[in-house]
């Protein structure tokens, strides 16, 4: 356990986003270390400023990881509107695991529209990954994400 713990911690110094957000957790939990919370955001907070440089690249698994992040409030202040952002920019992508997560994270934040979205171009790729979803499939569950997602679907910004 040593020797794992010794080398997550040099990828972390590294600048291994998963690796900072594995030892953030290990502390904040106190896995294989003495539980500190200090610690547990340090790490935590290096592996948002890590995932959202390469999520802004596009990388699909820091988009959803950033998600979830964002969604569950670890390491960063609770935000859905955010987390719904990164779900949706990796869904586009084909994240599955992020399309499952858009429903749960709009039911607190039926305010999120893609106007939220930063830019024009994130707005069209919204759109378009949002559109190719089965609605009926959504509508099965929850009348009211459907009838969410077409709107933001069509909305002018």
């Amino acid at each position: 356990m040593k020797d794992y713990l010794e080398e997550l911690k040099q990828k972390a110094e590294d600048g291994d986003a998963r690796a900072q957000h594995d030892l953030g957790y290990k502390y904040e939990e106190g896995l294989g270390v003495d539980q500190d919370d200090k610690e547990a955001d340090k790490w935590y907070l290096k592996a948002v400023k890590g995932y959202t440089s390469a999520a802004e690249q596009g990388d699909i698994e820091a988009q959803h990881e950033l998600g979830l992040m964002y969604h569950f409030g670890t390491g960063v202040t609770k935000n859905n509107k955010k987390a719904l952002y990164w779900y949706i920019k990796a869904a586009a992508q084909g994240c599955q695991s992020s399309l499952d997560r858009i429903e749960q994270v709009y039911r607190p934040a039926p305010d999120f529209t893609r106007c939220d979205l930063k830019s024009s171009e994130d707005r069209k790729i919204f759109k378009s990954s949002m559109s190719k979803i089965d609605l009926a499939v959504f509508a099965m569950s929850s009348v009211s994400f459907a009838l969410w997602l077409v709107t933001v679907t069509t909305l002018e910004c």
